[in-house]
């Protein structure tokens, strides 16, 4: 009967078509930016008469005069066109946002939110102009749920490093792969310029990113810059200025030189009264008064005789009492805080143009940036220009261009490496406030320095000038930061070019081919000057330079076939790529210089240094997708990549895949009385990715290096290949479900589990093989997690909206496969790294290490938890491989011992994980203000003080650190109940070693973005011939709230703190943004 009635239905709607004028009529549909657009379905409106647009966008159907025509596509606003005498239409569509991210660009290509079967984020060009941060990777705090970002370095210019889903990686890299205008991109994100990109997509799971194979498995960022569109030209000028400065406070260490004396008088008196050959209380406390002067190095700032000089004679600062001498008058006072922290100053100007007709777009951009530090003498400078073009030159030919060029200047000043010594935050946070900044005369004047003419700083390196006493510091001799951060020289000089052409063909209606060819250039020179007067390049003077030039390149063809059968739709794609990479580094380093900050090489005379080495890689790929779309609600993906990998000696090829489907449920029929429902979408996949990338050059082969033998050449064996090492996979499957109700709530809760294989790993191997590692495919991994995105719009008013949002993630890591055991030949039943120890079933972030038992009440000694087996023996470390042995014997029983070394390592029941992280916003605007709050936070997870450790360390022999002033709450008397020991320099050492004392909560909330903004009323701007004007003031990195003053969590993956950690900058910035 249903195929009757549709006969006859046709039969009727035939004969009445004879009787309206008809006419062939053909065109094209693109989008906004002149794009074609596939897919799209063109219907006469009211009857079932129609076309579909083939891969250039191109359709062609029959239909009556004064006939509407619309045009339908998902994502898209519909389009309705009434039909006259014209013969051919060209029609733009326009994105149609109903919830957030509605299309993305995703993998070769994009794709609609509700189509899409992986897990994926956007994030726009204006979220991208709000947060006003020099660095790409900022915009992304607590924005993106599954998502952590990471500011190891505060230092401007340097970029956050990011992590997607848990730990990818052991020995590998954890980075995420960044997708440049659809070509990998191996450049520093820190040379792009935010207002220059268009969008960015984070694709975080197999389903997304699978189509990236062996480089995906730590998820894929996709940047597209912008374009531009058709409709006349258009020029936007953004200027920004304000100030950086260090908000977040640093440790709360002791600044008073009397306090820092009493501290130490009490140290050198329990020395005397505990330690060998004890002197009797009395004996002691006088020793101490006598000797704290020269214990601390001969330093003093006091002038304790009242003649109005320091001299040796003033060494009673404090009584044997222990109180400091009331009778001491301070002649000397600084503060290295107050010479190396400053508010630097921040300005950004950009101006750009854009436009375009029906063949041709283009747009250009000029962009400026200075940056200071808040630490003396560090500043960013950073120029950048993008030319993009688009060139419709036939029909059926469409050309792209797209060139960008940045060079920036960074002066580094704070050298981060652990153990460096010239390093601000060092110095701020341990120097004891008993060692000055300056050199002074014994009237507690600054000493003229005769070869600068300012003030001589103190190196402690010996220098003595007249009427001064001689002295030298316990802690970071040969060093003085302020110093040195303004006599010698480090500075970056980088020049990057980014090239990206590409031609797109369309064919037989239903096919597209596309051939991308994209080159990275880069180098960087690193000028370091180590200047003559002092530390300890003094009489001399150090000249250094590391060249670093690297090229990469991509070339990459893909054949695209689109067909829709009626409400079956199929997009095919096959293609191959060609990736290459080669680095050439060169260092040079001479010495003897004439004139101090000129790091040239003809500045100096003596060459000491000279090297140089290459290191090249290449990729070969095979890719294929298939995506099946049925009547806009069922959708599957199909995609598969085999990579050829140069790094690999046997094993170059690696395949991975992908599956994943999706349903939207809010189409179909049973779904119709649920009319709140406005999008219900369920989505899984499964899919298999690589992992390549080592910081080792060559892993597969032997390495050797040519040395020098009294004249001939010597080769020494370097590093031992393992020619059997593979690719490291990771195989994920995804769960979700996405949803908008009331047009006013939206979110996606999303389930996954990620299994890391074959880890790249190195395996320590017995010493009498020549070699003492090696690269080898051990170790398996699980993280399994929850993620969740929330929107909610309580007020939606025409001149009034209120938007907030909320997401988090919570993962479980888990080791699953123990890495192989030689001795053995069967799976290690532990393995201790640092702080952490590795078992199966356990996190490879647990805590493994002594645990702390308190202090003794009665001698103010620290203890630590002791386990003995059931014959009495010392059990020094308790864990899987062995606690058979143990058990055998009988039950554990624990005490206590003030010995660390003879403590029992265990694991003490954290992990350095959260619990869950994430971020909030609140976004409200009112007429033409906006007001923006985002917030970053975690709960949970333990770290790993280090700078707390230093600080607390109450038996550090005096001078040779600060204290923080939870020192105040020591043991000094018999029966006082603390958890801090005694002070003693240097007698009791183990108080500062690994435990767990030292570990914190590492939780935190930060406020990491603020923004009020105001929109002059067009009525207004037309008048003055300008399209916008918006001004705004920004601020980023405005508070982070943690367990202490000091600590910064989201400082290092596991929240570890760091001495010679640049912490992150936090900006204030008053914006204007000109549109014509």
């Amino acid at each position: 009967m249903r195929k009757l009635l549709t006969i006859l239905m046709a039969f009727c709607f035939g004969i009445t078509s004879v009787f309206a004028q008809t006419r062939q009529i053909s065109g094209k549909v693109t989008d906004e930016g002149g794009a074609p657009i596939p897919g799209v379905s063109v219907i006469v409106k009211g009857t079932t008469t129609g076309a579909v647009t083939g891969s250039d966008g191109n359709f062609s159907l029959t239909a009556p005069e004064n006939e509407v025509l619309s045009f339908s596509f998902i994502g898209m606003k519909t389009v309705e066109v009434q039909v006259t005498a014209n013969a051919s239409y060209n029609i733009t569509m326009k994105y149609d946002v109903i919830g957030v991210d509605e299309v993305m660009v995703v993998a070769y290509g994009t794709t609609t939110r509700s189509s899409f079967t992986g897990s994926a984020k956007q994030i726009d060009a204006e979220t991208l102009e709000k947060a006003k941060t020099i660095d790409l990777a900022k915009s992304m705090e607590g924005k993106i749920a599954g998502v952590q970002v990471v500011t190891n370095s505060g230092q401007p210019g340097n970029a956050a490093e990011i992590r997607i889903r848990g730990i990818g990686s052991l020995n590998a890299s954890q980075q995420p792969l960044y997708v440049l205008d659809g070509v990998p991109y191996n450049g520093n994100i820190a040379t792009l310029d935010p207002r220059d990109i268009e969008s960015f997509t984070v694709l975080k799971d197999a389903s997304a990113a699978a189509l990236y194979g062996s480089r995906a498995s730590n998820g894929v960022i996709v940047i597209t810059t912008k374009s531009g569109r058709k409709g006349g030209s258009k020029i936007e000028l953004t200027m920004d200025i304000g100030q950086n400065m260090h908000l977040n406070p640093f440790y709360d260490v002791v600044k008073s030189p009397q306090d820092y004396n009493v501290y130490s008088w009490e140290a050198l008196r329990n020395w005397k009264q505990y330690g060998p050959n004890p002197l009797s209380a009395a004996d002691a406390a006088q020793w101490a008064t006598t000797n704290l002067v020269d214990q601390l190095g001969g330093y003093s700032q006091f002038d304790v005789n009242g003649d109005g000089k320091i001299t040796a004679a003033d060494t009673e600062l404090v009584l044997n009492s222990g109180q400091f001498n009331p009778a001491a008058k301070q002649m000397i006072s600084d503060s290295w805080e107050d010479e190396l922290i400053r508010n630097g100053m921040s300005r950004k100007v950009g101006l750009n143009f854009s436009g375009g007709n029906d063949k041709t777009t283009y747009y250009t951009s000029f962009n400026y940036l200075y940056d200071e530090g808040y630490v003396i003498e560090s500043d960013f400078n950073r120029l950048t220009s993008v030319i993009n073009l688009q060139h419709q030159a036939k029909p059926w030919l469409k050309i792209n261009n797209k060139l960008g060029y940045s060079w920036f200047k960074q002066n580094a000043s704070v050298d981060e490496t652990a153990g460096r010594g010239n390093n601000a935050f060092l110095f701020v946070n341990t120097m004891p406030a008993v060692y000055p900044v300056f050199l002074y005369d014994t009237d507690g004047n600054k000493i003229i320095d005769p070869l600068t003419g300012g003030y001589m700083y103190d190196y402690s390196d010996g220098t003595v000038p007249a009427n001064t006493i001689e002295k030298n510091r316990n802690t970071n001799v040969f060093v003085n930061p302020v110093g040195s951060y303004q006599y010698d020289e480090n500075y970056t000089i980088r020049n990057e070019i980014n090239l990206n052409s590409s031609l797109e063909a369309t064919f037989l209606n239903d096919f597209r081919v596309t051939t991308t060819f994209g080159l990275t250039w880069f180098n960087n020179s690193n000028y370091s000057q180590y200047n003559s007067y002092y530390g300890d390049a003094k009489g001399k003077g150090y000249i250094y330079r590391t060249i670093d030039q690297n090229q990469i390149y991509t070339w990459n063809q893909i054949l695209t076939y689109f067909k829709q059968l009626g409400e079956h739709s199929v997009t095919a794609m096959v293609g191959h790529e060609a990736w290459a990479y080669e680095n050439r580094y060169t260092y040079l380093r001479k010495e003897t210089v004439l004139k101090e900050r000129v790091p040239e090489f003809d500045n100096a005379i003596l060459m000491t240094n000279l090297s140089s080495d290459i290191f090249q890689r290449r990729i070969e790929s095979y890719i294929s997708q298939l995506k099946y779309d049925y009547a806009g609600k069922y959708f599957a993906n199909l995609s598969f990549r085999r990579d050829g990998s140069s790094r690999f000696a046997n094993n170059h090829w690696g395949n991975f895949w992908s599956a994943g489907g999706s349903w939207l449920m809010n189409k179909e029929q049973f779904m119709a009385g649920f009319s709140f429902v406005d999008m219900l979408k369920l989505k899984a996949s499964y899919g298999v990715q690589g992992n390549e990338s080592l910081t080792q050059s060559y892993p597969s082969y032997d390495q050797l290096n040519v040395q020098n033998l009294n004249g001939a050449i010597s080769i020494a064996f370097f590093e031992k290949g393992n020619p059997n090492l593979t690719w490291e996979s990771n195989k994920t499957l995804n769960a979700g479900l996405e949803f908008e109700l009331w047009k006013r709530f939206s979110g996606e809760i999303e389930y996954f589990i990620r299994d890391t294989y074959d880890m790249l790993y190195q395996r320590d191997m017995p010493l009498s093989l020549g070699y003492s590692t090696i690269w080898v495919n051990d170790l398996d991994m699980r993280n399994k997690g929850l993620e969740f995105t929330l929107n909610y719009s309580p007020v939606r008013k025409q001149d009034f909206r209120i938007d907030l949002s909320f997401n988090g993630g919570y993962y479980k890591n888990e080791i699953t496969k123990m890495p192989l055991e030689l001795s053995t030949g069967e799976e290690s039943l532990f393995i201790q790294n640092g702080s952490f120890g590795y078992e199966n079933g356990r996190s490879v972030y647990d805590r493994y290490l002594v645990l702390y038992a308190g202090v003794d009440a009665e001698t103010g000694q620290a203890m630590y938890k002791q386990a003995k087996d059931a014959e009495g023996n010392v059990i020094p470390d308790l864990n899987a491989s062995t606690i058979k042995d143990i058990l055998d014997k009988g039950e554990i029983t624990w005490g206590t011992t003030t010995t660390w070394a003879d403590g029992t390592r265990t694991f003490e029941g954290s992990t350095a994980v959260p619990d869950l992280a994430g971020g909030f916003s609140i976004n409200t605007f009112f007429k033409n203000f906006d007001l923006g709050l985002n917030f970053m936070y975690q709960l949970g997870g333990k770290a790993y003080d280090n700078v707390y450790a230093d600080l607390m360390d109450a038996a550090k022999s005096v001078g040779t650190g600060n204290y923080h002033v939870d020192i105040v709450n020591r043991w000094q008397k018999a029966g006082d109940v603390t958890d801090i020991p005694r002070l003693t320099s240097g007698l009791d050492k183990d108080f500062n070693q690994r435990h767990s004392f030292w570990l914190v909560d590492a939780s935190y909330l930060g406020l990491t973005n603020a923004r009020v903004g105001y929109t002059i009323p067009s009525s207004i701007t037309k008048k003055w011939q300008m399209e916008t004007v918006n001004f705004s003031v920004t601020g980023n990195n405005l508070f982070m709230l943690t367990k202490r003053q000091g600590y910064y969590p989201s400082g290092a993956w596991t929240g570890t703190s760091n001495d010679y950690q640049y912490m992150p900058l936090s900006s204030v910035l008053f914006g204007i943004k000109v549109t014509f």
